[in-house]
């Protein structure tokens, strides 16, 4: 009996020296992040952007920032085969789109609330588009459309000089059942990748705005953007009257 008694406390002060190794353990893992990719996740982060562009196509929500100060939300589509983004941005309530474009190679299909009222006042005859060049220099909403468009590779990345070039590893989270890589490989931008690579999500600080933004993808191969023909829209020279003064700034 005195053997049992002598061991119960000694099994018990094992016992708590394991649950401290292993809470150190993870402590100190959780420290440890960020940190560079090992090989295996480098081959993971390799895939994204070609994931996009074997996909072809997606949909998205975008949030940034508060609605009504100088916060958005855009819901849209991006054909990445094709080099199209349809997108319509919200500035101050949900479901109340201020601005809407659809940018092709060739040109950008633009709308806005209220243009509809304002053309009839101008006498102009009924058309749903005002037809005017990509400037991500002068647009906001073509930034996007833009950064959109650069989150397709026609090739993976080689995930040995991914590793080299100090891409990162900031651990994971789940995302409706799903476990989510979160990756870096510059600070402005963290992709959040399943298993296989393929995006689920981007977080980035984008030049021109205040607030970071947030992209989620959605439908996957499946999105279409029906594109209008040059003829269904307004050239700028037609708007003139009310289009510098009555488009949103965005």
């Amino acid at each position: 009996m005195k053997f049992f008694k002598l061991a119960i406390p000694v099994v018990l002060v094992l016992m708590v020296l394991a649950a401290c190794g292993t809470s150190d353990k993870q402590s100190k893992d959780a420290q440890s992040l960020p940190r560079i990719v090992t090989s295996e996740e480098a081959q993971i982060f390799s895939r994204a952007l070609s994931n996009n562009t074997q996909d072809k196509n997606a949909s998205f929500e975008i949030t940034s920032g508060i609605l009504g100060s100088n916060g958005f939300v855009a819901r849209g589509k991006v054909d990445w085969s094709t080099s199209v983004v349809e997108m319509q941005v919200s500035l101050f309530e949900r479901g109340q789109v201020e601005i809407q474009t659809i940018t092709t190679a060739e040109a950008v299909f633009e709308s806005f609330l209220g243009m509809d009222s304002l053309a009839s006042q101008a006498g102009l005859e009924p058309k749903g588009w005002i037809a005017r060049q990509f400037d991500p220099t002068k647009y906001g909403i073509d930034v996007l459309s833009q950064f959109m468009m650069k989150l397709a590779a026609p090739a993976p990345e080689n995930p040995i000089l991914l590793k080299q070039d100090g891409a990162k590893f900031l651990g994971s989270e789940k995302t409706n059942g799903v476990e989510l890589l979160k990756f870096q490989n510059t600070p402005n931008i963290t992709y959040f990748l399943d298993k296989n690579g393929v995006m689920n999500k981007v977080n980035a600080n984008v030049k021109g705005f205040p607030n970071s933004i947030e992209i989620v993808f959605s439908n996957r191969k499946n999105t279409e953007i029906d594109v209008p023909n040059v003829g269904d829209a307004h050239s700028l020279d037609d708007v003139i009257s009310f289009y510098p003064e009555k488009r949103p700034a965005f």
